[in-house]
């Protein structure tokens, strides 16, 4: 079920537990690969590039000032 659902139009309800089509998932809901697996893949990123930057920045912040 998770083969078929993933790449189409549906949506995960957790409140309900169930997953629905794109004709109820409406609201909040978010489509269930951005759920499952771009979120994911987006947290990694942030987490890892994204601070890499903050901390390079940083560190030649420091370097010319001082």
């Amino acid at each position: 079920m998770l083969n078929k659902t993933l790449w189409g139009n549906y949506y995960i309800d957790t409140k309900a537990k169930k997953v629905v089509n794109g004709k109820h998932g409406h609201g909040k809901l978010k489509p269930m690969f951005v759920q499952f697996v771009l979120e994911n893949i987006w947290a990694i990123y942030d987490s890892t590039v994204l601070n890499q930057y903050i901390y390079i920045i940083i560190f030649f912040l420091l370097i010319h000032y001082l």
